[in-house]
């Protein structure tokens, strides 16, 4: 019974960790989302000037397959989306 209470004490303390950990992630993801929200073509077009983009840029755009909730991701989808936003930044210019 001692051990039953000591692992629902550790289980409960794990819970009450995640859920803090949980509410930094959640800020930070509405965080992100705003500064998603406040891109425009032009910074879509500076992208793309760069023959060869930095790292932090593919990040970003691995960023955007999870906020997106895309099925995989990997870096054909990550490709796809530099292509995608290459492709809509044409049809709106």
């Amino acid at each position: 019974c001692d051990d039953l209470l000591t692992e629902m004490t550790n289980l409960t303390a794990k819970q009450t960790e995640r859920k803090s950990q949980v509410k930094e992630v959640m800020s930070a993801l509405n965080e992100a989302q705003q500064s998603f929200d406040t891109l425009k073509a032009a910074d879509i077009t500076e992208i793309r000037s760069f023959a060869y983009p930095f790292d932090t840029l593919g990040l970003i755009d691995y960023c955007m397959l999870i906020y997106l909730d895309h099925p995989s991701i990997g870096w054909k989808d990550v490709s796809f989306l530099c292509f995608l936003s290459r492709s809509i930044f044409f049809i709106f210019k």
